[in-house]
């Protein structure tokens, strides 16, 4: 999937979820294997993964505006179900898409949204998130997906900021408890380091 081979029933979901939100006033930008086919390495995926911010006090106002524009719940209780997961589960019934709205509830979160950079896609014009910050939820859930759509990433993008990307791993870690996903980074980027040596080690033979 590049910028100018999107599938159109993706460029026709895309476009009524960011007309959803504007409408809303709910600032948001493209994550999940959307992005990083578009960022990295293109990828099958079957759905589009859209990251905001918004206080929960409104999240119910939200979601009653989206079937405004073709997006539908795909579970009961899906305000529940938000809850607990910080995501809106919903189906765009003209294209037949599961689109998953994810809230973003960490101090990282204003950054992303901060931070996104519009992309042409299909005609549109569409608010994505940087390599970097794609990388760091990336590393949050550190699925085998999403091991691959990193070093995909950082195969497209040379020039990343890895400190960055480091740095908020490490103050996520401290506030979760969760220091994995910043070590299985780091063993990620050894691995390819210790590949591209021993690749231009061969070259030399």
């Amino acid at each position: 999937m590049t910028e100018e081979r999107v599938p159109n029933a993706f460029v026709a979901a895309m476009a009524d979820v960011f007309r959803w939100l504007e409408a809303e006033g709910v600032p948001g930008a493209v994550i999940g294997g959307v992005a990083a086919s578009l960022l990295g390495r293109a990828r099958y995926t079957k759905d589009v993964d859209v990251f905001v911010v918004l206080d929960a006090a409104k999240w119910d106002g939200l979601l009653r505006s989206a079937a405004e524009y073709g997006l539908v719940p795909r579970i009961r209780d899906p305000l529940g179900f938000a809850r607990g997961s910080h995501m809106f589960l919903l189906r765009h019934l003209p294209s037949g898409l599961e689109v998953d709205i994810q809230f973003g509830m960490t101090p990282l979160a204003p950054e992303i949204i901060a931070r996104r950079k519009m992309l042409p896609v299909g005609g549109l014009s569409v608010p994505v998130a940087t390599p970097e910050d794609l990388i760091i939820l990336k590393a949050l859930a550190w699925r085998d997906r999403d091991i691959g759509d990193v070093s995909g990433l950082l195969d497209a993008c040379p020039n990343l900021d890895m400190k960055r990307v480091k740095k908020w791993l490490g103050v996520i870690a401290k506030s979760t408890d969760e220091s994995d996903m910043l070590e299985e980074l780091n063993k990620l980027l050894a691995r390819r380091e210790t590949s591209r040596l021993h690749g231009r080690g061969r070259k030399r033979t």
